[in-house]
């Protein structure tokens, strides 16, 4: 147990790091003042508490890791090695994820309860996947509240990573990624934005979404999110809110529903996509309230142009076997440049 300055003042904010040895996960956490016995509890996610005026000492409680009081497994394969780890906080596994060395191959992250991230605020992620690993929700559901619409539960890669390949699947049915009840920032955000550019690194991230459901609590708002550098390709899914695809590679969409009622939102805006036994649906009227332009599906032209400068014949959306619907409105949409 490490804490982040060697001495503090009363009224400190005192930053834990907390290392369990492997086949060991961390339970409790808690600290007592000078001259008293009494235990007072630090929280084992955050691991943060504020100082008091007197010495402390922090004690920590290690138990074996075993399934029954883990939320998340990490296991991983190393000079040949097959490893495991059991985390009690979703934290934990997640830094534990990205301090991987680059040589660490199978890489999988596997949730055994379901986890609830909390609440995240203006521009703030509950996790940040930066390496190469499938998420494997197993059958449990993962949820927070992303308050504002630039804030998710999971950011993947960002510009100034290397390459990634990233899995988002579920081995078991009922798999999950959901927003809370009046919130509405993402599920998931994938890749760099769209005015960031890299030389010679294209995709940035290879990502495959996988029987899964991603849902936000009304279809209120945008629920998925793939960016600039990201090769999409989404299988077997349901997505309940909208998905904003702005991935400069052609996104490649089989068995899977999106679906909104919201009259502010598109179910799915693309400008490269491939759509193949699936539905996009918008129950409600869009273009009759905030939304830009009607339809269930949006195909932005003017985007492929302007900030992707594809070639010749990139861009565009193919449809087979396929139901795309809107209620009052044009199922589809073109958008094209102004001049």
């Amino acid at each position: 147990v490490i804490a982040d300055k060697s001495e503090y003042n009363a009224g400190d904010s005192v930053v834990l790091t907390v290392t369990p040895e492997e086949g060991y996960v961390l339970t409790s956490l808690y600290y007592t003042v000078e001259s008293s016995e009494e235990q007072l509890a630090i929280d084992t996610d955050t691991k943060t508490f504020i100082m008091p005026a007197g010495n402390v000492t922090v004690f920590a409680v290690f138990t074996p890791a075993v399934e029954e009081n883990a939320v998340m497994k990490l296991m991983y394969t190393e000079s040949g090695s097959s490893k495991t780890q059991y985390f009690a906080s979703y934290n934990d596994a997640i830094a534990a994820l990205n301090a991987l060395d680059n040589g660490c191959i199978d890489v999988t992250l596997t949730l055994l309860q379901n986890v609830d991230t909390g609440t995240t605020g203006i521009g703030e992620t509950a996790i940040v996947v930066q390496r190469s690993c499938t998420l494997d929700l197993n059958g449990y559901t993962l949820s927070g509240k992303p308050m504002y619409g630039d804030s998710t539960i999971i950011r993947v890669a960002s510009a100034t990573e290397e390459p990634i390949s990233f899995t988002l699947t579920s081995s078991q049915e009922g798999g999950e990624i959901a927003v809370g009840e009046g919130a509405y920032g993402y599920a998931l955000k994938v890749g760099a934005e769209y005015n960031v550019n890299i030389d010679n690194v294209e995709p940035m991230v290879t990502f495959l979404c996988k029987n899964i459901t991603l849902r936000q609590s009304s279809s209120s708002y945008d629920v998925l999110h793939t960016d600039k550098y990201v090769k999409a390709t989404i299988e077997d899914s349901y997505i309940y809110g909208g998905y904003r695809d702005n991935s400069s590679s052609q996104t490649v969409i089989t068995r899977t529903t999106i679906q909104t009622d919201n009259t502010d939102r598109n179910a799915l805006i693309t400008f490269w996509a491939d759509i193949k036994d699936s539905r996009i649906i918008n129950t409600g009227e869009t273009g009759t309230a905030g939304a830009a332009y009607p339809g269930a599906l949006v195909v932005r032209f003017e985007r492929a142009v302007h900030q992707y400068y594809l070639e010749e014949g990139e861009g565009g959306v193919s449809v087979s076997e396929s139901t795309i619907s809107a209620a009052g409105v044009p199922a589809v949409t073109n958008v094209y440049m102004g001049n």
